[in-house]
Protein backbone atom coordinates (compact mmCIF):
# COMPACT_ATOMS: atom_id res chain seq x y z
CA UNK A 1 0.00 0.00 0.00
CA UNK A 2 1.40 3.40 -0.88
CA UNK A 3 2.59 6.05 1.83
CA UNK A 4 2.21 8.58 0.02
CA UNK A 5 6.45 9.46 0.65
CA UNK A 6 9.02 9.69 -2.40
CA UNK A 7 10.79 6.20 -2.65
CA UNK A 8 13.84 6.56 -0.24
CA UNK A 9 11.86 7.71 2.30
CA UNK A 10 12.89 11.48 1.57
CA UNK A 11 10.96 14.24 3.16
CA UNK A 12 9.88 17.43 0.41
CA UNK A 13 8.66 19.52 3.40
CA UNK A 14 9.97 22.92 2.61
CA UNK A 15 9.24 25.80 5.29
CA UNK A 16 9.73 28.40 2.91
CA UNK A 17 6.47 27.15 0.92
CA UNK A 18 4.44 26.51 3.64
CA UNK A 19 5.36 29.85 4.55
CA UNK A 20 4.12 31.53 1.10
CA UNK A 21 1.63 29.24 1.48
CA UNK A 22 0.39 30.42 4.58
CA UNK A 23 0.96 34.15 3.59
CA UNK A 24 -1.76 33.67 0.12
CA UNK A 25 -4.04 32.52 2.68
CA UNK A 26 -4.04 35.63 4.64
CA UNK A 27 -3.92 37.59 1.60
CA UNK A 28 -7.58 36.10 0.27
CA UNK A 29 -9.42 35.66 3.42
CA UNK A 30 -8.00 39.09 4.26
CA UNK A 31 -10.82 40.55 2.11
CA UNK A 32 -13.42 38.73 4.57
CA UNK A 33 -11.26 38.92 8.56
CA UNK A 34 -9.05 40.79 10.35
CA UNK A 35 -4.91 40.35 9.26
CA UNK A 36 -4.14 40.21 12.67
CA UNK A 37 -6.43 37.83 13.95
CA UNK A 38 -5.34 35.47 10.53
CA UNK A 39 -1.60 35.84 11.11
CA UNK A 40 -2.13 34.95 14.78
CA UNK A 41 -4.25 32.17 13.27
CA UNK A 42 -1.56 30.99 10.94
CA UNK A 43 1.10 31.48 13.05
CA UNK A 44 3.00 34.42 11.42
CA UNK A 45 3.98 37.53 11.83
CA UNK A 46 1.99 40.46 10.83
CA UNK A 47 5.07 42.33 9.65
CA UNK A 48 6.51 39.32 7.54
CA UNK A 49 2.48 38.99 5.47
CA UNK A 50 2.91 42.75 5.07
CA UNK A 51 6.94 42.85 3.40
CA UNK A 52 5.79 39.47 1.50
CA UNK A 53 2.65 41.70 0.59
CA UNK A 54 5.29 44.54 -0.59
CA UNK A 55 7.10 42.38 -2.90
CA UNK A 56 4.15 40.21 -4.40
Amino acid sequence: MPSGRPKGGKNNYHPKEEKQIKFEIVETLSKEFNVRALCRVMNISRSGYYKWLKTN
